[in-house]
């Protein structure tokens, strides 16, 4: 958006700044990770952020132009997650923008631009490039098998076991050769004792605590079996060639008010879950 309208991006990362997040009884904490990538950032200060949080930093001047500017404050945006806006897309002005975001209608025109940025500053390692060539060479499938914070959640936990496999099955006709599963997991031991597809499979637990390397490595698999996950998302979007078959969710999440349908892109294939 901010390519499109010629102007600058902030970031907030005051959220990262928090204590750990409870959600569903599974406590985490998220870092910001988007330092690591080679995209053409700006951090929004704190002073700016005040303009909308009541975050002011604590000097006399940062004070009183706090109290003098209610009547400048810049418009608020917060994405509806039930539709796609286009009118999003031509917002103009001090705007602040709040959601996901995860959808190719918002970038598309710039998607070279954005898979040219997503790109890691630091070599990969001599394991994880010997895995990439593996992927290469065969009929790779990606899965990521997401559960800790999204089971016995209300909202997103509409994924079982038998998406997974169902969608292995999809993607194997479409490819209409033998495939070799790479496994990824937030929840490593229950999927290694839990999940085993009937196929060739690979078990990706190495690079753990270290996700954006597993999201680096994901976008080398060929093919890709995606839960409802903006990570998973983002590998099988990031990863794309022209012969790619990817398999997604056609609930993305468990709400007929949310219906969340302009996340998956046309040219994926949507299954029942």
């Amino acid at each position: 958006m901010a390519l499109r309208n010629n102007t600058v991006l902030r970031l907030d990362t005051s959220f990262f700044e928090d204590a750990e997040v409870t959600q569903f009884g599974y406590t985490y904490k998220r870092n910001f990770e988007l330092a690591r990538y080679n995209v053409d950032l700006s951090e929004a200060s704190l002073l700016q952020v005040s303009r909308f949080k009541d975050k002011v930093p604590p000097t006399y001047l940062n004070r009183l132009l706090y109290r003098l500017q209610p009547h400048l404050r810049p418009k608020i945006i917060r994405e509806d997650l039930s539709v796609f806006d286009p009118e999003l897309c031509n917002a103009r002005g001090n705007l602040y923008l709040d959601g996901y975001f995860t959808s190719e209608m918002f970038f598309a025109e710039y998607a070279d631009v954005i898979r040219k940025e997503f790109q890691l500053k630091n070599e990969m390692n001599q394991l994880n490039r010997e895995w990439a060539a593996k992927m290469r060479e065969c009929n790779s499938v990606c899965i990521s098998y997401r559960r800790t914070n999204f089971v016995n959640n209300p909202l997103h936990e509409v994924c079982f076991m038998d998406y997974y496999l169902n969608g292995l099955k999809k993607a194997q006709e479409l490819i209409g050769e033998d495939i070799e599963v790479f496994i990824w997991s937030d929840d490593n031991e229950w999927t290694k004792e839990n999940f085993k597809p009937p196929h060739k499979c690979h078990y990706m637990t190495h690079n753990y605590p270290d996700f954006h390397e597993d999201l680096r490595l994901m976008t080398h698999c060929k093919h890709h079996v995606i839960p409802n996950s903006t990570f998973s998302w983002w590998a099988a979007w990031l990863g794309e060639w022209e012969g790619q078959v990817v398999v997604a969710p056609e609930r993305w999440l468990n709400s007929e008010e949310i219906a969340y349908h302009h996340v998956i892109p046309n040219r994926w294939h949507k299954i029942k879950n």
